[in-house]
């Protein structure tokens, strides 16, 4: 709408959410970048904060854009919020600085999240599971179909889990995530097994250019090469078949597409729809 005013993103300030009894260092051991678990003590939930990878990039904003992104686009994700931690130790700030962004835990108190490194080997049996995270030759799509497949038996749900997954992807495209490696996707499970779900999407600061130094991003302006850099991302996420090659856009709406149409296929049949598809 013309003329309309966007209200700016709220910002978390961690030190007042910070118990004085809590150890800073206490830090998430996954990924690169430092973070660590703080309870929020408004809700009494579990946040996560996160740094960015150096004080001049923009992982935190670009988490948060992704968000809310995800958000428009109706695709299940972690929510995030802008944060500040002022007590950041010295030698920390000083690469890092005080600004990050803080994602709230989506697990449940019974949930027990298991990553996609995990999921694969149960239908890869060579799955290399030492080999690093990225560029990881048996993370493809057709893989992970497989995994969905063993893990919800039920055709419908499986179908679900894959429309849900291909929600991802086309999120990923659209933002330019190069970071959906098989660390970043999973199912939570409940702890007494009685059944499983997809996780929703976390994880999406590797986006929207957030590496670009001012000086680089005038110039790639001035010389109108932002498409050119756009089409030249690549990254961990999913691949497709065994051709290694990253899924873009057009490529994950379809695939996209693909799924949610045979899921509305099944429930009309269900419903006793003889209607053909």
């Amino acid at each position: 709408m013309a003329g309309a005013t966007v209200a700016p993103y709220s910002v978390i300030d961690v030190r007042g959410e910070w118990p004085p009894d809590w150890n800073v260092a206490d830090d998430e051991v996954m990924g690169i970048k430092p973070k660590f678990w703080f309870e929020k003590l408004d809700d009494q939930k579990i946040w996560l904060f996160k740094y960015p990878v150096r004080r001049e990039t923009g992982e935190h904003w670009a988490e948060k854009i992704a968000s809310e992104v995800a958000g428009l686009i109706g695709v299940p994700h972690a929510r995030v919020e802008l944060a500040t931690f002022e007590n950041t130790p010295d030698e920390r700030a000083a690469r890092f600085g005080y600004k990050g962004s803080v994602t709230k835990s989506f697990m449940q108190d019974d949930d027990t999240l298991i990553h996609g490194n995990q999921i694969l080997p149960l239908v890869v049996p060579d799955y290399n599971t030492q080999e690093k995270r990225f560029r990881q030759s048996q993370h493809t799509l057709y893989n992970i179909w497989l995994a969905l497949d063993y893990v919800f038996k039920n055709s419908e749900e499986s179908m679900a889990a894959k429309a849900q997954f291909a929600g991802y992807l086309t999120l990923d495209a659209l933002v330019g995530n190069t970071d959906r490696h098989n660390e970043n996707w999973g199912l939570l499970a409940k702890d007494d097994g009685s059944g499983a779900r997809i996780a929703p999407s976390y994880d999406h600061a590797s986006c929207l250019g957030r590496e670009l130094q001012d000086v680089r991003r005038r110039l790639l302006l001035s010389e109108e090469r932002v498409g050119k850099y756009a089409a030249g991302t690549s990254g961990k996420r999913g691949r497709g078949g065994s051709t290694g090659q990253a899924i873009r856009l057009r490529q994950a709406y379809l695939i996209l597409s693909e799924w949610r149409l045979r899921l509305t296929h099944r429930r009309l049949i269900r419903r006793g729809c003889t209607c053909r598809m």
